[in-house]
């Protein structure tokens, strides 16, 4: 009896005391870079003609850069509940190269041009599927709000062997984003912290990050 209380006291005692891999801070800073996959897309109503034109008309905008480098700073890291506010810097655009032939055989051709870039704030709600252990995995849900810059041009224009002036539009973009991953942390060391997770911001999506623990 004396040998198994002191088996079940052995193993409570480390159940409850932290290793290097898991004595971790509460509060992490990360580093993050977002990987956009996909085609955008945002959520919430145009307010302009403009702004409409620059986000739907011919399609859904794409990376132009394939990283959108940010950080994210979370609460109660450790715990089953993680709470995380992100910024990222996005940067889409969306080229399309137009000729055609009139009637009376003469090439006319331009170039439409749509941009938006500007910040994305989330804020992320993390459930830790463990909380100790080197590796643990995680899923997320959030929302927040892209604060974007619009440009749209209808630019290069010759119509029937003549040259026309470059037609601009821009607009102050708000929309609506949507936020849904599942992951990994990953705790080489003790503070030191690597996230990877995949999933969807407002469009297909994949996270890299690496920070600290305090």
């Amino acid at each position: 009896m004396r040998r198994l209380f002191g088996l079940f006291a052995g193993f409570l005692a480390i159940l409850v005391t932290p290793t290097s891999a898991s004595a971790q801070g509460k509060t992490s800073v990360l580093f993050d870079g977002v990987v956009l996959t996909g085609k955008a897309h945002f959520f919430g109503p145009n307010t302009t003609p403009e702004a409409q034109n620059i986000l739907e008309y011919g399609g859904p905008l794409e990376a132009k850069n394939r990283l959108f480098p940010g950080i994210e700073l979370r609460f109660n890291q450790s715990g089953r509940l993680t709470f995380g506010v992100g910024v990222q810097r996005w940067n889409l655009e969306k080229f399309e190269h137009s000729s055609y032939i009139d009637p009376d055989g003469v090439e006319c051709r331009y170039d439409e041009i749509r941009r938006a870039d500007g910040e994305v704030v989330t804020g992320t709600l993390y459930v830790n599927l463990l909380t100790r252990g080197p590796a643990r995995p995680f899923v997320g849900v959030g929302s927040g709000i892209a604060l974007l810059k619009g440009s749209g041009a209808i630019a290069n224009i010759v119509y029937r062997g003549k040259s026309y002036p470059d037609s601009i539009q821009t607009a102050d973009l708000l929309k609506a984003v949507v936020k849904g991953v599942a992951g990994l942390n990953i705790y080489p060391a003790k503070h030191l912290l690597f996230s990877i997770a995949g999933g969807y911001i407002n469009g297909p999506a994949l996270t890299l990050g690496a920070g600290f623990t305090f």
